[in-house]
């Protein structure tokens, strides 16, 4: 009686009685479930774990990358060092772009500028794909006066679809030395949306769009817009405090500056900018 009391209590706290929750977990224990749960585990690690087990090996079997070293080296001042260690690179793997890129970089500090155009013409050779040699050479071809070959150089650059931050600036660079202030505006508000893009080259476009409108005797309304976009970019930035003085002397001075001046800046100023940049 004390049993049958006892099984009573337990039917009414779960529900169900003892052989039918016994049941259930026979149900629950079926190999037909093991089996799937097996076979999802196995899902579970082709799909997760063998990928990552192969991109570890790939890390593990790669040899130690020097470049880290290497720009440490430059940052240093220590050119000799850096090109010591990227020759070594380069005798273990003579068709790695990036090695010749930053020896052409190695090169150009220490003074010795065709030697670099030399190494970046081979990295281009070996990456054609890859816009850093492409802004390298035509910043060289530009520095040496030779305006046609960067044209050219950023001209296919832009053509097969290369339109880095890097390479809208040299194209407004050059659309700014031919006065064309208006393309060099759009150039740097494209390169300003890009990954790399800074808040000077909100500044440099707003000086272009400015002698843009003077030479059409045109106003100008986006400049404005340009510089308070410019501001508030720069205060976001880690060396953003001379931009956000140089856009706050610019909407000081934006409509009562000489006309002159302000073609002569956007010309010469914004070309020397949007090269630092």
């Amino acid at each position: 009686m004390i049993a049958s009391g006892h099984r009573a209590r337990t039917v009414a706290r779960s529900g169900t009685a003892p052989h039918e929750r016994e049941r259930d977990r026979s149900v629950y224990r079926s190999p037909h479930r093991r089996w799937r749960r097996a076979v999802a585990a196995l899902l579970l690690a082709a799909v997760v774990l063998v990928p990552g087990a192969v991109v570890l090996a790939r890390w593990l079997r790669r040899p130690p990358d020097p470049f880290p070293r290497a720009r440490l080296l430059l940052a240093s001042g220590d050119v000799a060092a850096a090109e010591e260690r990227v020759r070594a690179t380069l005798e273990r793997r003579p068709r790695d772009a990036a090695a010749w890129q930053l020896l052409g970089e190695c090169r150009r500090l220490r003074g010795d500028a065709d030697a670099a155009e030399q190494a970046w013409r081979r990295a281009r050779t070996l990456a054609p794909t890859w816009d850093t040699p492409v802004v390298a050479l035509a910043s060289r071809a530009l520095a040496a006066g030779r305006t046609d070959e960067a044209r050219r150089l950023v001209t296919e650059t832009l053509r097969r679809g290369g339109n880095t931050a890097a390479v809208l600036r040299l194209d407004a660079r050059l659309r700014a030395r031919a006065a064309d202030f208006a393309g060099a505006a759009a150039a740097l508000r494209h390169a300003a949306a890009r990954p790399g893009g800074k808040a000077r080259d909100l500044l440099e476009a707003a000086r272009h769009e400015r002698a843009a409108a003077f030479l059409r005797g045109t106003p100008a309304p986006g400049v404005d817009a340009l510089l308070t976009a410019a501001r508030q970019r720069a205060r976001g930035e880690e060396h953003g405090a001379d931009v956000v003085l140089a856009v706050e002397f610019a909407m000081g001075v934006v409509d009562r500056a000489a006309p002159a001046g302000g073609v002569q800046s956007a010309g010469e100023e914004g070309a020397g900018g949007v090269a630092d940049g």
